[in-house]
């Protein structure tokens, strides 16, 4: 049982009247929140011990979603990262590409060129 959870076994011996459908259903949950006499018999359900068990459930799920929640919190902080990282390597690859484009269009235009001084010598 964690710091935080509160002890089925700390409560008073207090079992309120319950309908018979009631004891059942609380057992087959869970037996030791039925009150039973010496002879063990189920006579009444212990609320108290219900009310504990509610909070120990509602304070383990409160600490799952607050898990959750910093989960969340570092899966955001990648993915902030990692589009951080695509937009730098997308800028320098565009920058790359407009390089490439220019030094094509160069050596297209030194081929254009250097075919035009051909033909003139072909035809003289």
């Amino acid at each position: 049982m964690s710091d935080n959870q509160v002890g089925l076994d700390d409560q008073a011996d207090s079992a309120g009247p319950a309908t018979e459908n009631d004891k059942v259903q609380v057992e087959q949950v869970n037996p030791d929140l039925v009150a039973r006499d010496d002879e063990r018999s189920a006579y009444g359900v212990s609320y108290e011990a219900v009310n504990v068990m509610l909070l120990n459930e509602f304070l383990k799920e409160h600490r799952k979603v607050e898990e959750q929640g910093h989960k969340e919190q570092q899966l955001e902080a990648t993915i902030a990262q990692q589009q951080k990282h695509f937009d730098s390597t997308t800028e320098q690859q565009q920058k790359e590409m407009k390089a490439l484009a220019a030094s094509l269009n160069e050596q297209v235009s030194q081929i254009e060129k250097v075919s035009d001084q051909l033909d003139v010598r072909w035809r003289t």
